[in-house]
């Protein structure tokens, strides 16, 4: 297979998904110092606090992939230019699960995931979408009542 560069310009809207994509790149990097865990005790053990749900979904994400993925998870730098495969793949999952595009999402998920924690992904894909969805939100109404 030959490898394909992948950069956030391709995207329909670069702006949205650069900034996001550095939100996902930091996480991860704080990710990587945090041991690895199975996907059954992260999805157990998440916060559902609407202010740290986004992260404790990326992280419960990002800590059980490299164990999940044939050849690992793998993030660049925040700030890189380019755009890993893997990258693209979390952003078009998030992307479809946005849209409501159950199909498209099973198809990503099923095309790299193992069948036993097939579930576990789409749930935290789902829930990850929705947070950072209402992230915006949750940062207005703190500026409003501070």
């Amino acid at each position: 297979m030959l490898a394909q560069r992948y950069t956030v310009s391709d995207a329909p809207d670069p702006g949205h998904d650069r900034a996001e994509l550095a939100w996902l790149r930091v996480a991860g990097a704080r990710c990587r110092v945090m041991r690895r865990s199975d996907l059954f005790e992260a999805c157990a053990v998440l916060s559902m606090a609407r202010e740290q749900a986004a992260l404790a979904y990326v992280q419960a994400l990002f800590r059980a992939l490299p164990t999940l993925l044939p050849n690992g998870f793998r993030l660049y730098r925040p700030g890189d230019d380019q755009v890993s495969f893997d990258e693209a793949w979390l952003l078009q999952l998030l992307d479809r699960a946005r849209a409501g595009d159950t199909d498209s999402l099973t198809f990503l998920i099923k095309r790299r995931i193992p069948r036993h924690a097939e579930r576990q992904v789409a749930f935290l894909v789902h829930s990850l979408a929705a947070a950072l969805d209402d992230r915006p939100n949750i940062e207005a109404r703190e500026k409003i009542s501070a």
